[in-house]
Protein backbone atom coordinates (compact mmCIF):
# COMPACT_ATOMS: atom_id res chain seq x y z
CA UNK A 1 0.00 0.00 0.00
CA UNK A 2 3.07 2.25 0.12
CA UNK A 3 3.89 1.69 -3.54
CA UNK A 4 1.96 4.77 -4.82
CA UNK A 5 4.06 7.16 -2.70
CA UNK A 6 7.26 5.23 -3.53
CA UNK A 7 6.55 5.47 -7.27
CA UNK A 8 5.78 9.19 -6.85
CA UNK A 9 9.09 9.79 -5.08
CA UNK A 10 10.97 8.22 -8.00
CA UNK A 11 9.12 10.46 -10.48
CA UNK A 12 9.87 13.53 -8.34
CA UNK A 13 13.57 12.66 -8.08
CA UNK A 14 14.37 10.68 -11.26
CA UNK A 15 18.16 10.99 -10.92
CA UNK A 16 18.38 10.46 -7.14
CA UNK A 17 19.86 7.35 -5.59
CA UNK A 18 16.96 5.87 -3.60
CA UNK A 19 17.52 3.27 -0.91
CA UNK A 20 14.87 1.29 0.94
CA UNK A 21 15.62 0.26 4.51
CA UNK A 22 13.56 -2.78 5.48
CA UNK A 23 13.56 -6.21 7.05
CA UNK A 24 15.42 -8.86 5.06
CA UNK A 25 12.37 -11.00 4.27
CA UNK A 26 10.48 -8.00 2.83
CA UNK A 27 13.21 -7.16 0.32
CA UNK A 28 11.90 -9.40 -2.47
CA UNK A 29 8.51 -7.63 -2.37
CA UNK A 30 10.22 -4.79 -4.27
CA UNK A 31 12.19 -6.96 -6.69
CA UNK A 32 11.87 -5.88 -10.31
CA UNK A 33 11.03 -2.26 -9.45
CA UNK A 34 13.03 0.64 -10.89
CA UNK A 35 11.77 2.94 -8.12
CA UNK A 36 14.62 1.74 -5.86
CA UNK A 37 18.38 1.61 -6.45
CA UNK A 38 19.63 -0.23 -3.37
CA UNK A 39 18.58 -1.73 -0.06
CA UNK A 40 19.64 -1.65 3.56
CA UNK A 41 18.53 -4.62 5.62
CA UNK A 42 17.64 -3.67 9.18
CA UNK A 43 19.67 -5.36 11.90
CA UNK A 44 18.34 -8.82 12.80
CA UNK A 45 16.77 -9.51 16.16
CA UNK A 46 19.19 -10.62 18.84
CA UNK A 47 18.60 -13.29 21.47
CA UNK A 48 20.37 -11.38 24.24
CA UNK A 49 18.62 -9.31 26.92
CA UNK A 50 15.91 -6.84 25.91
CA UNK A 51 18.02 -3.74 26.54
CA UNK A 52 21.12 -5.15 24.84
CA UNK A 53 19.05 -6.33 21.90
CA UNK A 54 17.53 -2.91 21.22
CA UNK A 55 20.87 -1.16 21.74
CA UNK A 56 22.63 -3.50 19.33
CA UNK A 57 19.94 -3.11 16.66
CA UNK A 58 19.87 0.66 17.09
CA UNK A 59 23.63 1.07 16.74
CA UNK A 60 23.80 -1.20 13.69
CA UNK A 61 20.95 0.63 11.95
CA UNK A 62 22.39 4.07 12.70
CA UNK A 63 25.76 3.03 11.29
CA UNK A 64 24.13 1.70 8.11
CA UNK A 65 22.16 4.92 7.60
CA UNK A 66 25.17 7.12 8.32
CA UNK A 67 27.26 5.16 5.80
CA UNK A 68 24.73 6.04 3.08
CA UNK A 69 25.22 9.79 3.65
CA UNK A 70 21.58 10.44 2.78
CA UNK A 71 20.11 13.88 2.17
CA UNK A 72 16.60 12.88 3.16
CA UNK A 73 14.82 10.14 5.10
CA UNK A 74 11.16 9.51 4.31
CA UNK A 75 9.79 7.51 7.24
CA UNK A 76 6.84 5.29 6.36
CA UNK A 77 7.15 3.52 9.69
CA UNK A 78 5.40 5.22 12.59
CA UNK A 79 7.84 4.00 15.22
CA UNK A 80 9.79 6.26 17.54
CA UNK A 81 12.88 4.15 16.84
CA UNK A 82 12.86 4.83 13.09
CA UNK A 83 12.81 8.60 13.69
CA UNK A 84 15.51 8.36 16.35
CA UNK A 85 17.77 6.33 14.06
CA UNK A 86 17.50 8.86 11.22
CA UNK A 87 18.13 11.70 13.70
CA UNK A 88 21.14 9.97 15.28
CA UNK A 89 22.56 9.20 11.83
CA UNK A 90 22.57 12.91 10.99
CA UNK A 91 20.20 12.82 8.01
CA UNK A 92 19.45 16.53 7.30
CA UNK A 93 15.79 16.13 6.25
CA UNK A 94 13.62 13.70 8.19
CA UNK A 95 9.99 13.49 7.05
CA UNK A 96 7.38 11.38 8.76
CA UNK A 97 4.17 11.48 10.74
CA UNK A 98 4.33 13.59 13.86
CA UNK A 99 3.02 11.14 16.40
CA UNK A 100 4.08 8.88 19.27
CA UNK A 101 6.37 11.47 20.79
CA UNK A 102 8.76 11.77 17.86
CA UNK A 103 7.91 15.25 16.51
CA UNK A 104 11.14 16.74 17.88
CA UNK A 105 13.15 14.23 15.85
CA UNK A 106 11.57 15.23 12.51
CA UNK A 107 12.11 18.25 10.28
CA UNK A 108 8.68 18.01 8.62
CA UNK A 109 5.62 15.86 8.46
CA UNK A 110 1.83 15.84 8.81
CA UNK A 111 -0.23 15.00 11.86
CA UNK A 112 -2.45 11.92 11.62
CA UNK A 113 -6.22 12.32 11.62
CA UNK A 114 -7.57 11.71 15.09
CA UNK A 115 -10.84 11.48 16.95
CA UNK A 116 -11.69 11.12 20.62
CA UNK A 117 -11.01 7.37 20.68
CA UNK A 118 -7.73 7.38 18.77
CA UNK A 119 -6.69 7.52 15.14
CA UNK A 120 -9.36 7.97 12.50
CA UNK A 121 -9.60 4.89 10.25
CA UNK A 122 -8.49 5.64 6.70
CA UNK A 123 -6.87 3.78 3.86
CA UNK A 124 -3.14 3.34 4.41
CA UNK A 125 -2.69 4.36 0.76
CA UNK A 126 -4.06 7.81 1.59
CA UNK A 127 -2.15 7.87 4.86
CA UNK A 128 1.17 7.28 3.11
CA UNK A 129 0.32 9.54 0.18
CA UNK A 130 -0.21 12.49 2.49
CA UNK A 131 3.53 12.47 3.16
CA UNK A 132 3.84 13.65 -0.45
CA UNK A 133 2.55 17.08 0.62
CA UNK A 134 5.87 17.64 2.39
CA UNK A 135 7.69 16.88 -0.87
CA UNK A 136 5.47 19.05 -3.08
CA UNK A 137 4.07 15.98 -4.81
CA UNK A 138 0.34 16.60 -5.44
CA UNK A 139 -2.34 14.18 -6.63
CA UNK A 140 -0.52 10.91 -6.04
CA UNK A 141 -2.17 7.88 -7.64
CA UNK A 142 -3.98 5.36 -5.42
CA UNK A 143 -3.04 2.47 -7.72
CA UNK A 144 -0.73 -0.11 -6.18
CA UNK A 145 2.03 -1.54 -8.36
CA UNK A 146 4.43 -4.44 -7.96
CA UNK A 147 6.87 -6.12 -10.31
CA UNK A 148 8.65 -9.43 -10.60
CA UNK A 149 12.27 -10.20 -11.35
CA UNK A 150 13.64 -13.06 -13.45
CA UNK A 151 14.46 -14.86 -10.19
CA UNK A 152 10.87 -14.48 -8.98
CA UNK A 153 9.51 -15.90 -12.22
CA UNK A 154 11.92 -18.84 -12.09
CA UNK A 155 10.77 -19.62 -8.55
CA UNK A 156 7.21 -19.82 -9.82
CA UNK A 157 8.17 -22.08 -12.73
CA UNK A 158 10.10 -24.38 -10.40
CA UNK A 159 7.13 -24.57 -8.03
CA UNK A 160 4.68 -25.46 -10.80
CA UNK A 161 7.05 -28.13 -12.04
CA UNK A 162 7.56 -29.63 -8.58
CA UNK A 163 3.86 -29.92 -7.75
CA UNK A 164 2.95 -30.87 -11.33
CA UNK A 165 0.64 -28.01 -12.25
CA UNK A 166 0.28 -28.06 -16.01
CA UNK A 167 0.53 -24.94 -18.21
CA UNK A 168 -3.11 -25.25 -19.30
CA UNK A 169 -4.56 -25.40 -15.80
CA UNK A 170 -6.44 -22.45 -14.35
CA UNK A 171 -5.12 -21.56 -10.90
CA UNK A 172 -7.12 -20.40 -7.89
CA UNK A 173 -5.25 -19.50 -4.73
CA UNK A 174 -6.39 -19.90 -1.14
CA UNK A 175 -4.48 -17.86 1.44
CA UNK A 176 -5.59 -19.06 4.90
CA UNK A 177 -2.88 -17.55 7.11
CA UNK A 178 -2.02 -14.10 8.46
CA UNK A 179 1.08 -12.98 10.28
CA UNK A 180 -1.06 -10.63 12.42
CA UNK A 181 -2.61 -13.52 14.34
CA UNK A 182 -5.40 -16.06 14.52
CA UNK A 183 -8.14 -13.44 14.79
CA UNK A 184 -7.78 -12.89 11.02
CA UNK A 185 -8.17 -16.59 10.16
CA UNK A 186 -11.26 -17.71 8.29
CA UNK A 187 -12.09 -21.28 9.46
CA UNK A 188 -10.06 -24.01 7.76
CA UNK A 189 -13.19 -26.08 7.10
CA UNK A 190 -14.70 -23.14 5.24
CA UNK A 191 -11.60 -22.82 3.05
CA UNK A 192 -11.83 -26.57 2.38
CA UNK A 193 -15.43 -26.29 1.19
CA UNK A 194 -14.58 -23.44 -1.16
CA UNK A 195 -11.49 -25.30 -2.37
CA UNK A 196 -13.54 -28.40 -3.16
CA UNK A 197 -16.07 -26.33 -5.09
CA UNK A 198 -13.34 -25.33 -7.55
CA UNK A 199 -11.08 -28.39 -7.36
CA UNK A 200 -13.83 -30.72 -8.62
CA UNK A 201 -13.06 -29.23 -12.03
CA UNK A 202 -9.95 -31.11 -13.22
CA UNK A 203 -8.90 -28.08 -15.28
CA UNK A 204 -8.49 -26.00 -12.11
CA UNK A 205 -5.54 -26.17 -9.75
CA UNK A 206 -6.37 -25.01 -6.22
CA UNK A 207 -3.21 -23.79 -4.50
CA UNK A 208 -3.15 -23.38 -0.72
CA UNK A 209 -0.53 -20.80 0.22
CA UNK A 210 1.23 -21.09 3.56
CA UNK A 211 3.69 -18.65 5.04
CA UNK A 212 6.21 -19.31 7.81
CA UNK A 213 4.62 -21.38 10.56
CA UNK A 214 1.40 -21.89 8.58
CA UNK A 215 2.01 -25.30 7.01
CA UNK A 216 -0.29 -26.89 9.60
CA UNK A 217 -3.21 -24.75 8.45
CA UNK A 218 -2.60 -25.67 4.81
CA UNK A 219 -2.37 -29.37 5.64
CA UNK A 220 -5.63 -29.21 7.63
CA UNK A 221 -7.41 -27.68 4.66
CA UNK A 222 -5.95 -30.29 2.33
CA UNK A 223 -7.00 -33.15 4.64
CA UNK A 224 -10.58 -31.83 4.76
CA UNK A 225 -10.91 -31.57 0.99
CA UNK A 226 -12.37 -34.39 -1.07
CA UNK A 227 -10.47 -33.29 -4.16
CA UNK A 228 -6.68 -32.77 -4.47
CA UNK A 229 -5.06 -29.39 -3.97
CA UNK A 230 -1.50 -28.07 -4.07
CA UNK A 231 0.33 -26.65 -1.05
CA UNK A 232 2.84 -23.89 -1.71
CA UNK A 233 5.29 -24.85 1.02
CA UNK A 234 6.24 -28.07 -0.78
CA UNK A 235 8.74 -25.60 -2.22
CA UNK A 236 9.78 -22.71 -0.02
CA UNK A 237 8.61 -19.62 -1.87
CA UNK A 238 10.14 -16.25 -1.08
CA UNK A 239 7.78 -13.29 -1.15
CA UNK A 240 9.15 -12.64 -4.64
CA UNK A 241 8.24 -16.14 -5.76
CA UNK A 242 4.83 -15.80 -4.13
CA UNK A 243 4.26 -12.61 -6.13
CA UNK A 244 5.02 -14.46 -9.35
CA UNK A 245 2.64 -17.33 -8.52
CA UNK A 246 -0.21 -15.01 -7.49
CA UNK A 247 0.33 -12.98 -10.67
CA UNK A 248 -0.61 -16.09 -12.65
CA UNK A 249 -3.74 -16.90 -10.64
CA UNK A 250 -7.24 -16.37 -11.99
CA UNK A 251 -8.52 -15.67 -8.47
CA UNK A 252 -7.21 -15.31 -4.92
CA UNK A 253 -9.36 -16.01 -1.85
CA UNK A 254 -7.56 -14.59 1.14
CA UNK A 255 -7.66 -13.40 4.70
CA UNK A 256 -6.88 -9.72 5.25
CA UNK A 257 -3.12 -10.01 4.89
CA UNK A 258 -0.20 -9.11 2.61
CA UNK A 259 -0.92 -11.34 -0.41
CA UNK A 260 -4.32 -9.64 -0.90
CA UNK A 261 -2.38 -6.55 -1.94
CA UNK A 262 -0.18 -8.62 -4.28
CA UNK A 263 -3.38 -9.56 -6.11
CA UNK A 264 -4.51 -5.94 -6.41
CA UNK A 265 -1.08 -4.79 -7.58
CA UNK A 266 -1.16 -7.35 -10.42
CA UNK A 267 -4.84 -6.94 -11.32
CA UNK A 268 -5.77 -10.43 -10.08
CA UNK A 269 -9.40 -10.74 -8.90
CA UNK A 270 -9.64 -11.41 -5.16
CA UNK A 271 -12.14 -12.12 -2.42
CA UNK A 272 -10.94 -10.76 0.93
CA UNK A 273 -12.27 -12.02 4.27
CA UNK A 274 -12.18 -9.36 6.97
CA UNK A 275 -13.29 -9.65 10.57
CA UNK A 276 -11.10 -8.47 13.44
CA UNK A 277 -9.80 -5.33 11.75
CA UNK A 278 -11.54 -2.26 10.37
CA UNK A 279 -11.67 -2.62 6.55
CA UNK A 280 -11.29 1.12 6.12
CA UNK A 281 -7.55 0.83 6.88
CA UNK A 282 -6.98 -1.37 3.81
CA UNK A 283 -9.53 0.13 1.40
CA UNK A 284 -8.34 0.67 -2.17
CA UNK A 285 -9.68 1.36 -5.65
CA UNK A 286 -9.46 -2.25 -6.85
CA UNK A 287 -12.67 -2.97 -8.73
CA UNK A 288 -11.64 -6.61 -9.06
CA UNK A 289 -11.65 -7.09 -5.30
CA UNK A 290 -14.67 -7.98 -3.15
CA UNK A 291 -14.28 -7.48 0.60
CA UNK A 292 -16.59 -9.59 2.76
CA UNK A 293 -17.09 -8.13 6.24
CA UNK A 294 -19.75 -8.85 8.85
CA UNK A 295 -20.17 -6.24 11.58
CA UNK A 296 -20.42 -7.70 15.08
CA UNK A 297 -21.10 -6.19 18.50
CA UNK A 298 -17.53 -6.86 19.62
CA UNK A 299 -15.72 -5.77 16.48
CA UNK A 300 -13.68 -4.70 14.80
CA UNK A 301 -11.52 -5.35 17.86
CA UNK A 302 -8.01 -5.34 16.33
CA UNK A 303 -7.01 -8.09 18.78
CA UNK A 304 -4.56 -10.72 17.55
CA UNK A 305 -6.44 -13.56 19.24
CA UNK A 306 -10.23 -13.69 19.55
CA UNK A 307 -11.31 -13.93 23.22
CA UNK A 308 -14.82 -15.08 22.27
CA UNK A 309 -16.09 -17.41 19.54
CA UNK A 310 -14.74 -15.70 16.39
CA UNK A 311 -18.20 -14.81 15.08
CA UNK A 312 -16.85 -12.04 12.82
CA UNK A 313 -15.22 -14.69 10.61
CA UNK A 314 -17.68 -17.55 11.13
CA UNK A 315 -20.54 -15.34 9.91
CA UNK A 316 -18.89 -15.22 6.47
CA UNK A 317 -20.12 -18.47 4.95
CA UNK A 318 -18.55 -20.54 2.14
CA UNK A 319 -21.62 -19.80 0.01
CA UNK A 320 -20.89 -16.07 0.33
CA UNK A 321 -17.34 -16.59 -0.88
CA UNK A 322 -18.34 -18.87 -3.75
CA UNK A 323 -20.95 -16.36 -4.91
CA UNK A 324 -18.45 -13.47 -4.79
CA UNK A 325 -15.83 -15.59 -6.55
CA UNK A 326 -18.15 -16.50 -9.39
CA UNK A 327 -19.12 -12.85 -9.89
CA UNK A 328 -15.47 -11.92 -10.27
CA UNK A 329 -14.70 -14.83 -12.57
CA UNK A 330 -17.66 -13.91 -14.77
CA UNK A 331 -16.35 -10.37 -15.08
CA UNK A 332 -12.97 -11.59 -16.32
CA UNK A 333 -14.20 -14.06 -18.95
Amino acid sequence: MATPILEAVRKKYPSAHITYMLKKYVKSVYSGSDAVDSFIETAPKSTVSLFSRHAKEFIANVRAIRKGRFDMALLLSNTFQSALEAFAAGVPERIGYQRDGRSGLLTAGPYPKRHSLGYHPESMIDYYNRLGNCLDIPNISRTMKLYTSDEDEQEAVDFFRQVNIGPDMRMIGLNPGAAFGGSKFWPAEYFAKVGDYFAKDKRIAVIVFSGPGEIGIAQRISSMMEHPCYISSGTVLSLGGLKAVIRRCSLLITNDTGPRHFASAFGVPSVVLVGATDPRWTENDDRRQIVLFKKTVCGPCHLRTCPYNHQCMKMIKPADVISASNRLLEQTK
